[in-house]
């Protein structure tokens, strides 16, 4: 789903980026990297995570989301790099092979769709098998989530987040924090057995 100008404004603040940086940091250091060629960051925005993981990790990344804009603001920052792509791509669906990636990174996408079960089970069959997935994201507690369960961004609680990765082939490699009262955010690192 598209962001509002005014929600753009909110994600793509250097700032933001700083923090979730660290947070990137925190979740990178559990991965083995031995084998991680190729990545993904859904949901990339204006790019700036999506270069740092290509810079830092010397991999080739490409970066996806479904707003046009955001894309082209990604090139036009990061462009000439020789190890990264950016694309557009329809909400619930990335035209390329099964098996694609060894890393995929996901910030705060899923709780932006409507039709979020469908992502994660695109984000299993994108990912090779034994392939990282490193996630920071948001939820609800339950009683905020039925409350808001008709409204059209992905509503869902921890425990269903986490039943949707298990579901889809995933297992959880490490829980770097589920806290917060009515929203919870979550940082996560998972593989697909």
């Amino acid at each position: 789903m598209k962001l509002s100008r005014i929600h753009k404004r909110h994600v793509n603040r250097l700032r933001r980026a700083e923090r979730l940086s660290s947070i990137q940091d925190a979740l990178l250091e559990r991965v083995d990297f031995a084998g991680v060629e190729r990545a993904l960051d859904l949901g990339c925005g204006i790019g700036h995570l999506t270069a740092r993981l290509a810079d830092c990790y010397d991999i080739e990344v490409t970066g996806v989301d479904v707003d046009p804009d955001q894309v082209e603001n990604a090139r036009e920052l990061y462009g000439d790099r020789e190890h990264l792509r950016f694309a557009v791509v329809e909400e619930a669906e990335v035209p390329l092979p099964d098996d694609t990636f060894d890393l995929i990174q996901v910030f705060h996408v899923l709780h932006h769709s409507p039709c979020w079960r469908e992502l994660v089970e695109e984000l299993a069959r994108l990912l090779r098998s034994e392939g990282w997935l490193i996630l920071y994201e948001v939820s609800l507690a339950p009683l905020i989530s039925w409350l808001f369960s008709k409204k059209r961004y992905g509503v869902y609680t921890g425990d269903e987040l986490r039943r949707a990765f298990r579901e889809a082939g995933f297992s959880l490699v490490w829980l770097g924090y589920d806290k917060g009262f009515f929203i919870r955010r979550h940082a996560w690192v998972l593989r697909r057995f």
